[in-house]
């Protein structure tokens, strides 16, 4: 390094460290002296006692403007399950986002201002005609009040004045974005308000007028049903067993559906493509009577339109009109109902509370029990693994035509799924499930890796 580069050198170190020097003696201090500037604008008001919300904004010729009006749901007004919860009641009724209309709850109650400026004019702040003001009611029925004027020049504050006084204060975060909030902000966009995991039926149809084009692959109604023994998938009179997983995916798609645009106003449904009526399990869940009512136990309806640009319009009841749905995730598990959800498993194995297992193929057997944790034979846990990996083709027609060749039977306190095989056919065996449904197929590799488990190779 030559002379010139090392004074360079040296006199661009002094410059930094003179600057970093500056800014040490100019930098205000941070926190300890900026928090005794603010205090409270409602000092004692806590968010869950406020129970409405009227929010005014300014309309594009400065006249003020209702964005939106909340309210909580009083206690036993439309059953103890909404009681607490939020709704909207202007410029639409509907349901609100109960987390949203919250945190604007909390962000009032928590609202923290400066000391009044004094002299000042309010029309100097952008009080005299202000971007909104936001208005709420206590449960004793005390109302308070901000007025949001204009963004501070420095800093990140807005200038406002409380309640009915007018004097200016600012403050300590703008106020615009976070209290000014329209209707659609603090809405619901659920679609329909169900638990996925609750469910003990599930309906899909084509609806009303609808054309083959838009009905897809639904020739008529696809029935999902939930018993003792897992889900079954109905169509044209007959049922077969189900995977759960795709059910349950199905139903959270259905539950995840959420609004990508109102169409408030009268806006007609397209004729539908489905209609869709899923069916609470009952009280006490899937033991309880057939029939049994419970709370929430209503049927849930909903009635798609036909896809368009990876999109629905949709009607739902937790929506009081049409909305606009973004659907693909819920259109690719529609797909190719109803064998789509057709189980590919021989039959369902429930590892940690099996009790018994007991199979047979031709001259091959094994039998074990477990007591206290530990099974009779070691053995089992290969064999139940297998039994768990075991595949079958519950799509293909065939039909029994000779006596039983062997079975796999699971037992567990309260439930027991065997399944009966049969004559040799085309590619496997023929097999039925003890539990219903038509005879279906379980492919020759299937059978060779449960004799295998078995101890007993490739024998007949």
């Amino acid at each position: 390094m030559d002379e010139k580069q090392t004074r360079l050198l040296v006199w661009m170190t002094g410059a930094l460290l003179a600057l970093v020097a500056l800014l040490v003696l100019v930098q205000p201090p941070a926190d300890d002296d900026e928090d005794g500037k603010w205090s409270r604008a409602w000092p004692g008001v806590e968010a869950e006692a406020i129970r409405r919300i009227a929010i005014t904004g300014r309309a594009e010729d400065g006249t003020a403007e209702t964005l939106a009006v909340a309210e909580r749901v009083d206690e036993g007004e439309s059953g103890s399950d909404d009681a607490g919860k939020w709704r909207l009641v202007e410029p639409v009724r509907a349901r609100a986002d109960d987390e949203a209309v919250d945190r604007l709850a909390r962000a009032l109650a928590e609202l923290e201002v400066g000391e009044v400026l004094e002299g000042g004019d309010p029309a100097a702040y952008g009080l005299d005609a202000p971007q909104g003001t936001v208005r709420f009611t206590l449960d004793g029925g005390e109302e308070h009040a901000v007025v949001v004027g204009d963004d501070t020049p420095v800093g990140w504050s807005s200038y406002v004045a409380l309640d009915d006084a007018k004097e200016p204060r600012t403050s300590r975060s703008r106020l615009k974005s976070k209290l000014l909030k329209a209707a659609d902000d603090l809405r619901s966009r659920v679609v329909a308000d169900f638990s996925p995991t609750a469910v003990s039926r599930v309906e899909i149809a084509p609806g009303d007028g609808a054309s083959d084009e838009a009905t897809g692959e639904i020739a008529g109604p696809v029935v999902l049903r939930h018993d003792d023994h897992g889900w079954w998938v109905e169509s044209g009179g007959v049922a077969r067993r189900a995977d759960g997983d795709k059910v349950h995916g199905l139903l959270r798609a259905f539950a995840d559906l959420r609004v990508d645009r109102w169409l408030d106003g009268p806006v007609d449904l397209p004729p539908p493509a489905l209609r869709v009526t899923i069916t609470p399990e009952p009280t006490g869940g899937p033991e309880a009577a057939e029939g049994a009512e419970g709370p929430g136990g209503e049927p849930v309806e909903l009635f798609l339109g036909p896809v368009e640009d990876g999109g629905r319009t949709v009607r739902g009841p937790a929506q009081p009109g049409p909305v606009r749905v973004l659907s693909s995730n819920l259109d690719d598990r529609l797909a190719g109902l109803p064998d789509a959800l057709v189980s590919d498993r021989l039959l369902p194995v429930r590892g940690p509370t099996l009790e018994r297992v007991d199979v047979a193929l031709g001259e091959v057997s094994f039998a074990a029990t477990r007591e206290d944790g530990s099974w009779s034979d070691a053995a089992a846990e290969t064999v139940i693994d297998a039994l768990a990996d075991a595949r079958a083709d519950r799509t293909v027609a065939v039909s029994v035509a000779a006596k039983p060749w062997g079975h796999v039977e699971l037992a567990e306190a309260n439930r027991t799924e065997r399944v009966d095989l049969y004559q040799e056919a085309e590619g496997g065996r023929v097999a039925r499930d003890a539990a219903g449904g038509p005879p279906f197929l379980v492919p020759d590799t299937e059978i060779d890796r449960l004799l295998d488990a078995l101890g007993g190779g490739e024998a007949d």
